[in-house]
């Protein structure tokens, strides 16, 4: 047995599609405070285990998830943790990452840049088929990127790219506008996998997805079951292990571990630590296995709309900052939760503390005296909106949110959606805050859609960028990032993206969180396997790794 430390973490918020949707749970019993560099930001560690062995093939897995997906079409649905889970069952991406984080070619055989980084060449590995049979061409990518740079939902992931052109049977080559230098890292995504053209093509083609991957879809029941079984022709020789992998959707996580409890599930998993606490012990014992992401924090949060009233008002999102009272509101819903001033974790190699001390403290003296200012600006109290999901532990966290502006003069009504409704507001720009969670790429250059200027289009047109926050240093900043390959400077641009976010206050950050899964004790390789020339992969990928090196003993 291999054992690891974990950071104890705060409950998390439910996840929906690109980001998650307001919520909290209870969990562990510790204080929060702010985090520092040297203690890793750290109230308890607890020591959990995980098993190791040499893979035998054949058996299945039932999967139980944390949420449903509207479908598997990479250019049109929303898959979110879970749903890119199914997807890397069915297909492959063209790049993923390495244990160092650095993205590398996958389905890929070769991605290389010309010396400007203005073109990348993808060159395709020799003799993969489609589970149709039909042989993966440079012809497929071409196809498939023409539909990204159309599609709203994916188009600003490639604002760089002016063209796609094969240039050989295997070969493509993206030309940019500008220097992209860490372009490989967008092919580690929802954006990098290649479907069959028929799910491209076809108006249901997302219901009934057709890859390259280690599985074949047998059968899809939306909201029931997703089962797939072993791609015999799968390029990657020896893999898969699993004859037949089965996804049941369990939103709900006192049911999810209930199925689990009484064996009808063999792999769960959730952020809230109060989750992975309640299996220590039986995992200790043998009974089950704990396996945690360790990479790079999701941030829970309230996400504004500064586009309109009120946050439209610097005033205004400065004055519900500092009346936010974010230790106490993490001992009372989410105890033992590590308390986020930025959506880098004490730890990370883009943490930099002075970023985060930029963003404000509790002070309900200057709270009021800045809810008063708002008063004097627009002739009007400071009152918003307060979005959250229907449930009864998000009322109750809402409604401690309510209390405490209340106590500075400031007036919040609570309005409760369903989750996809949350998200559909989000995008659009009808909300004025909600409770979200988000971010969490192993690099930062995978959140610059979100930040970016360019994507944030008034409402009701769609944005990636929900908070609407222009911020011309920001872009500058992501710019100079994304066209350099040298760690210690992009550190430095993600620094100074860190302390205009923490001027801005589009994001008031709550907590940060990791994803833990829990395995029945016969079920071994959920983290990721080497890349295919043998090279160490990073074990998850914001909580999701590939069922490709799943086993069963």
């Amino acid at each position: 047995m291999t054992r690891i430390k974990h950071s104890k973490q705060g409950a998390r918020w439910d996840v929906v599609g690109l980001a998650v949707v307001l919520g909290a749970s209870a969990c562990g019993s510790s204080s929060a405070g702010r985090a520092t560099a040297e203690d890793g930001g750290a109230d308890a560690v607890t020591e959990i285990t995980t098993a190791t062995g040499d893979p035998v093939d054949g058996g299945q897995v039932v999967y139980a998830l944390a949420a449903e997906t509207s479908g598997f079409n990479p250019v049109t649905d929303r898959w979110g943790t879970s749903g890119t889970i199914v997807a890397n069952a069915v297909y492959d991406p063209l790049a993923a990452f390495d244990a160092e984080g650095v993205a590398r070619p996958y389905l890929a055989e070769s991605i290389e840049s010309n010396a400007e980084a203005t073109s990348w060449t993808v060159t395709l590995r020799e003799g993969v088929t489609f589970h149709d049979g039909t042989p993966l061409t440079a012809e497929d990518v071409v196809y498939l990127y023409e539909q990204h740079l159309a599609s709203p939902l994916t188009k600003p992931v490639f604002a760089s790219v002016e063209t796609v052109e094969a240039t050989g049977p295997r070969t493509v080559e993206f030309r940019l506008r500008e220097p992209w230098a860490t372009f490989p890292m967008a092919l580690t995504s929802q954006v990098g996998v290649v479907p069959a053209r028929s799910v491209l093509t076809d108006e249901l083609g997302g219901l009934h997805p057709v890859g390259t991957g280690p599985f074949v879809t047998k059968s899809y029941e939306p909201d029931v079951a997703f089962v797939a079984d072993r791609n015999t022709a799968y390029w990657q020789q020896g893999l898969p292990h699993l004859d037949r992998i089965e996804f049941r959707p369990i939103v709900d996580l006192n049911t999810r571990m209930a199925a689990f409890d009484a064996g009808d599930v063999q792999i769960i998993g959730d952020s809230d630590a109060e989750f992975a606490e309640s299996y220590v012990d039986r995992c200790d014992r043998g009974e089950c296995q704990l396996v945690v992401d360790r990479g790079e924090s999701v941030e829970t949060m309230i996400l504004l709309n500064t586009a309109v009233p009120p946050f439209d008002n610097p005033t205004a999102r400065r004055a519900v900052a500092t009346a936010l009272d974010r230790g106490a509101y993490i001992d009372a819903v989410a105890p033992g939760a590590q308390l986020a001033d930025g959506p880098f974790a004490p730890g990370s190699r883009f943490y930099d503390e002075a970023a985060a001390d930029l963003f404000p403290d509790h002070d309900p003296d200057a709270a009021r005296a800045l809810a008063e200012q708002y008063r004097d600006e627009t002739g009007s109290d400071l009152s918003f909106v307060l979005t959250g999901t229907n449930e009864p532990r998000v009322r109750a966290a809402i409604q401690l949110a309510v209390e405490q502006l209340a106590s500075v003069g400031i007036d919040a009504e609570v309005r409760l959606v369903e989750s996809a409704t949350g998200l559909l507001d989000a995008v659009t720009g009808n909300f004025e805050a909600i409770g979200w969670q988000q971010f969490g790429s192993p690099d930062p250059g995978m959140e610059e859609v979100w930040w970016l200027s360019t994507n944030a289009s008034d409402p009701p047109s769609l944005a990636l960028n929900m908070a609407r926050n222009r911020n011309e240093a920001i872009d500058a900043a992501l710019l100079d990032a994304r066209r350099s390959d040298d760690p210690d400077l992009r550190a430095e641009r993600y620094t100074d993206v860190v302390a205009e976010l923490n001027t801005d206050l589009p994001y008031l950050w709550l907590y940060h969180s990791n994803w833990t899964y829990v395995t029945a004790p016969e079920v071994h390789g959920l983290a990721n396997g080497p890349l295919p020339d043998g090279t160490p992969s990073m074990p998850f990928q914001s909580g999701v790794s590939r069922p490709t090196y799943l086993w069963v003993d």
